[in-house]
């Protein structure tokens, strides 16, 4: 998915923001919609990777054009074709143009990361412990067995029975939840039931996933 030359030359005239919704446009072409809606760092992903492969393009184009400057001099020179010349040169400048807007682009994409981080650092926090839950605390020691998260009961007991009972399991612990906050010291302990909730929560919504994934493929067959 490369640029023509006349795309390239319309970029040289955006800022980096324009040319980050430019590149936005051409990659959601190649994905569907429904799958883009609501998922912008799926879509910033493939921006990302899209500049990328351009920035890559873009150097192996530089490469191939100084290699053989030279000869293309001098082979305008003795053919006298002096505008074949001028084209190589503005094909050059253009590339070297396109290069540096994508990385412009790609700059204003990290920056917007680093922004959003900083914004939802205290949430990915919070999800962050529920994980560490799940993985080193009681939720392993119970339920583990050393498999990975969706092949832990929490999951297949959604598999087997739907969804509802991971979500009554949250429903009972959000409710004890209620009941600790009341107590001497018990908002640690509520703290783990909320983390509890949250990763029955997520056995949820990994199950739901991996049904809504299923009936796409069939819908493909």
């Amino acid at each position: 998915m490369y640029f023509t030359v006349n795309e390239t030359a319309k970029i040289l005239s955006l800022t980096p923001e324009e040319v980050i919704n430019y590149c936005e446009v051409r990659v959601l072409k190649k994905l569907k919609e429904k799958e883009a809606q609501g998922r912008y760092l799926v879509l910033e992903d493939s921006v990302l990777q899209f500049i990328f492969q351009e920035i890559r393009r873009c150097n192996a184009s530089l490469r191939f054009m100084q290699k053989n400057r030279k000869v293309i001099e001098q082979s305008c020179r003795k053919n006298q074709e002096a505008e074949l010349l001028e084209h190589y040169d503005q094909i050059e400048n253009e590339t070297l143009a396109s290069r540096a807007a994508m990385k412009e682009g790609l700059i204003l994409i990290k920056n917007r990361r680093k922004q959003m981080n900083d914004d939802f650092a205290k949430l990915e926090a919070v999800y962050r412990s529920a994980v560490e839950q799940a993985s080193c605390g009681k939720g392993a020691e119970r339920h583990g067995n050393g498999k990975p998260f969706h092949e832990q009961p929490i999951c297949e007991g959604c598999r087997e029975f739907g969804i509802g009972a991971a979500l009554f399991q949250a429903w009972k612990k959000t409710a004890e939840t209620m009941r600790l906050l009341v107590m001497p010291n018990g908002k640690q302990r509520a703290l783990r039931e909320m983390y509890g909730a949250m990763n029955y929560l997520a056995a949820a919504c990994v199950v739901l996933e991996e049904k809504k994934d299923n009936e796409k493929k069939e819908d493909a067959i």
